[in-house]
C-alpha cells in the first residue's frame, strides 16, 4: 500500500552509514527517489528499522544489522534553490570539505508532505496511529 502514497515531488535522501569496525566502510552518500513514492524509502535489507518525523519535522529513518548502523534523512528540493548548489549536492558531497550549512537553503522538510500522503491513502488515521487498513 506505501508504494501508492507519495508525495508527488522526487524525494532527496542523504544516507550516513557507520560499520562497526574498519573493515566495513563508512559513507554518505546523496540519492534521490524520483517517484516521489514513500515506499521507496521503507524499502530496507536490515535487521531492525524505524521511520519518524523528527522535532525539526524531518522524515527520517535508521537501519540496524550486524555489520552497521545506517541513518537517513528524506527531502524535497526547494524550488528556488539556484541550479549551481543543487548540482553541487550531486557533485560534491562526499568531499570532506563539503558545505552542510548549504542544505537549508537547497532543501525542504518533507514531514507534512509525508503525513498528508499517509492519511489521504488511509495508513493512518488523523493522530498518526495505524488503523490497520
Amino acid at each position: 500500500m506505501l508504494d501508492k502514497a507519495s508525495i508527488g515531488k522526487p524525494i532527496i535522501v542523504i544516507t550516513k552509514y557507520e560499520g562497526i569496525n574498519e573493515s566495513v566502510g563508512d559513507y554518505t552518500r546523496v540519492t534521490v527517489i524520483d517517484s516521489g513514492n514513500l515506499g521507496g524509502c521503507l524499502d530496507t535489507d536490515y535487521d531492525l528499522a524505524e521511520w519518524y518525523i523528527d522535532e525539526n519535522g524531518d522524515f527520517c529513518s535508521y537501519g540496524v544489522d550486524r555489520l552497521g548502523v545506517r541513518t537517513e534523512q528524506y527531502f524535497a528540493l526547494n524550488e528556488e534553490a539556484p541550479l549551481s548548489m543543487i548540482q553541487h549536492l550531486f557533485a560534491d558531497f562526499d568531499d570532506e570539505d563539503f558545505d552542510y550549512e548549504v542544505l537549508d537553503e537547497i532543501l525542504d522538510s518533507i514531514g507534512d508532505d509525508v503525513l498528508s500522503a499517509l492519511r489521504n491513502n488511509r495508513c493512518f488515521d488523523c493522530r498518526g496511529a495505524y488503523n490497520g487498513e
